[in-house]
C-alpha cells in the first residue's frame, strides 16, 4: 500500500472510532434488569415419537407414531394425543378412571 492509502485508512478510522464514542455518550445503553419471576405455565406438554420402519422382536415393522400428553396446571385435566388426531381426555389427576 502507498502512504496516502494508509493516511486515508488511518483518517477513516479515527472518524469511525470518534463517531461511534460520540453517539454513544450521547444516549447511554439503558442497564439490564432481571426479568419478574413468573407464574408457573398453565400447560405441559410432554411429547414422545418412535421412529418409522422399526423391526419389532416379532419381525414385523411399525409405522413412525408420536404424540403428547398434556397437562392443565391449573384445573389438573390430562389430555393425550396420538398423531394428528383430536386430544382425548384423560380425566383429572387424582381422580380414578373408570
Amino acid at each position: 500500500m502507498s502512504k496516502d492509502r494508509w493516511i486515508g485508512f488511518a483518517a477513516g478510522l479515527a472518524l469511525g472510532l470518534s463517531t461511534a464514542a460520540v453517539s454513544l455518550g450521547i444516549r447511554p445503553l439503558p442497564r439490564a434488569e432481571a426479568q419478574a419471576s413468573r407464574a408457573e405455565p398453565r400447560y405441559r406438554i410432554e411429547t414422545w415419537a418412535t421412529p418409522g420402519l422399526v423391526t419389532t422382536s416379532a419381525g414385523v415393522a411399525r409405522e413412525p407414531m408420536a404424540g403428547a400428553y398434556i397437562l392443565d396446571t391449573v384445573g389438573g385435566e390430562v389430555w393425550y394425543i396420538r398423531d394428528q388426531s383430536k386430544p382425548t381426555s384423560l380425566g383429572k389427576v387424582g381422580e380414578a378412571r373408570p
